[in-house]
């Protein structure tokens, strides 16, 4: 399954808004306030919507809330397109409408005088029952009306849509969409891991589109439970070795520092993993790795860890029939702010990583990074921005190879350095063009003692005016 297109109207801060995406990766940038987590939330919102029509999830959709729909209007509408599913492209629609003040204030008021009248019949009655049918379907109204619409494009003519349902939902390999959020921090292990995760295929949906924290205990009850002949039944021990090999190659390819982990059945359980001796280590002969319970390493490494943690469960959970399912499993994955609490060295290189990684799997991300964007080529790149009051999405001429700086101004419309350094700068080139030497000489060694002797433009101020004066 591959997420092709989407439309929003009238959502939140978007009046209209439509984009649509690379089939392995779609980079969202822009500054903060123009919407790109909402993209990834309508996303989240309509997959739980139909998910559970075609997959074996049993997971709560997604409410669309009335502070969701745009202010000043009474409805809203989010239109979305996957392909790959089987013979068939879906579009999914959804439409949410509120009510004006005056209905909502009348309905709750004709409510609440419906509450104290139930009060007073007896439960089971017809009249208790027709009263109590009116109730609900008030509370329905006060929450707006909302449609939903699954629309099937099929390929085959003979193909139709209840026999593709059954077909996916029965399918030993199940399609997810998992969203992480800027939360996605691991939380920590109880002080006593209790029993096993069920090892059904609709454990891979748990919360996958609404988890805050990643949860460690799910992982540990999982990979318990793919070591226990008892849960596994058929499958042997030795499913549960080759997918720990995988997983640790795996988070060795993203991290390549991180050399083993492993899990201690203690009280309080733990993670530990053997980390790499640092330069200084190894100048003062320490050559060997230093072992590290999770908490201990920094939130960049935790963060990338409970991430390579959560998806490899789920795939694995997802796709009990491959033999890799972190390099062949599918998912749809949504990761709000990808470089967050990442090294500058890690940002430049986690989007190529989790790509060589999860080779099956669609990344949609959002960045602030110019780092982040100078490692993706410009089609996957889609920029927000906010022309005439309205938020339109562009596709840049260039990303990959860019300078940060140059990324700075042009994409995030900020200064490369700090403002009054750069008025100050600018104000010692008037004085040069002025040739006023004396006073640029001035501002040079003021701004040598800020900037430093090797700055670049306080060089080639000191070279102009060498030139200008003749010496050169």
């Amino acid at each position: 399954m591959k997420l092709k297109s989407l439309g929003l109207t009238s959502f939140r801060g978007f009046d209209r808004l439509d984009i649509n995406f690379d089939e392995r990766l779609t980079v969202i940038a822009g500054i903060n306030g123009v919407g790109k987590s909402t993209i990834l939330q309508a996303i989240a919102i309509t997959y739980s919507h139909s998910l559970p029509e075609f997959t074996v999830s049993r997971e709560k959709a997604l409410p669309i809330l009335d502070a969701d729909i745009q202010q000043g209007k009474y409805t809203c509408i989010i239109e979305m397109e996957s392909s790959g599913l089987g013979a068939a492209q879906l579009i999914t629609f959804l439409s949410k409408e509120s009510l004006d003040k005056g209905e909502k204030l009348a309905l709750g008021h004709k409510q609440a005088k419906m509450k104290k009248d139930l009060a007073r019949l007896e439960k089971g009655t017809p009249d208790y029952k027709n009263l109590k049918n009116e109730i609900t379907w008030i509370d329905k109204r006060l929450e707006g009306n909302f449609e939903k619409r699954l629309n099937w494009l099929f390929t085959d003519t003979h193909e139709t849509e209840a026999r593709l349902k059954r077909y996916l939902k029965s399918s030993p390999t199940q399609p997810l969409v998992v969203y992480y959020s800027t939360h996605r921090l691991l939380s920590r292990l109880p002080t006593k891991l209790q029993g096993t995760l069920p090892f059904k295929q609709g454990a891979a949906f748990s919360k996958s589109l609404t988890q805050l924290e990643i949860s460690l205990n799910e992982f540990a009850k999982w990979q318990r439970a793919i070591f226990s002949t008892r849960v596994l039944r058929k499958e042997t021990v030795q499913y549960g070795e080759r997918i720990m090999k995988l997983l640790q190659e795996a988070i060795s390819s993203l991290m390549p520092q991180i050399k083993e982990f492993w899990f201690h059945e203690e009280n309080p359980p733990r993670y530990s993993v053997m980390k790499d001796a640092t330069i200084a280590e190894q100048i003062n002969d320490k050559k060997v790795g230093k072992q590290l319970f999770l908490e201990q390493l920094s939130d960049g490494e935790r963060g990338l860890i409970a991430l390579v943690f959560d998806l490899t469960r789920r795939l694995a959970v997802a796709n009990p029939n491959l033999k890799n399912p972190i390099a062949e499993g599918e998912a749809l994955v949504l990761i709000d702010e990808i470089e967050l609490h990442l090294h500058p060295k890690w940002q430049r290189e986690v989007l190529q990583r989790l790509r060589d990684t999860f080779k099956a799997c669609q990344f949609v991300v959002t960045t602030h990074s110019p780092l982040v964007l100078g490692e993706v080529p410009a089609r996957c790149v889609r920029f927000l921005e906010i022309v005439d009051g309205k938020v339109s999405v562009t596709i840049p001429t260039e990303a990959y190879g860019m300078d940060a700086n140059r990324i700075l101004q042009e994409f995030m419309g900020a200064p490369v350095r700090n403002r009054q350094v750069e008025g100050e700068l600018k104000s010692l080139f008037e004085l040069i063009d002025q040739e006023r030497f004396d006073e640029a000489r001035s501002s040079i060694a003021a701004l040598e003692h800020q900037l430093g002797e090797d700055e670049p433009e306080l060089t080639r101020a000191s070279s102009l005016i060498r030139f200008l004066e003749g010496d050169e």
